[in-house]
């Protein structure tokens, strides 16, 4: 574990705020603080992943804010990424992570996310099947890592 590393995984969520406890546990939130300030000194135990930067500590959060680019007041600067990012996790969450719309074009599916507004975080758009998958994550799903098409995250 590294604050980076926390950084990004918080980031596919669109957290605002990221802590790092006991040198190995990252959690992300949309607000800090119900427990009040910990004395810095609580917050010394060395990251697991870079030994060299202090991690929270027993019971401690080291908590960070996240900085995203200013899009101007628009959620609509969408970037392409050939690497499709892919997560595989086991988890409770019953949730749907995507789902999909018969859309013409890459502009109309991409626009299509930006109404969704922060239910959608990334498309994955397939040209010849003229379908968009909307992603809640900026993450193909496991479900979808054989479909075909452009991956484009919010950026």
């Amino acid at each position: 574990m590294t604050p980076d590393y926390c950084a990004n995984v918080c980031s596919l969520g669109g957290f605002p705020y990221f802590g790092l406890q006991l040198n190995s546990y990252c959690f992300c939130g949309r607000s800090y603080g119900s427990h009040g300030q910990a004395e810095d000194s609580d917050c010394n135990t060395p990251c697991g992943g870079n030994a060299s930067i202090n991690c929270g500590g027993p019971w401690r959060n080291s908590v960070f804010a996240m900085r995203y680019g200013s899009d101007n007041g628009c959620r609509s600067s969408y970037r392409p990424n050939p690497s499709r990012p892919q997560l595989v996790v086991s988890s409770s969450y019953s949730k749907a992570t995507y789902w999909t719309e018969a859309i013409p074009n890459v502009a109309g599916c991409i626009q299509m996310c930006n109404t969704a507004a922060s239910s959608c975080l990334a498309v994955l758009f397939n040209r010849q099947a003229r379908l968009c998958q909307l992603l809640k994550f900026a993450l193909v799903p496991q479900a979808l890592n054989t479909v075909e098409g452009e991956f484009y995250a919010r950026g």
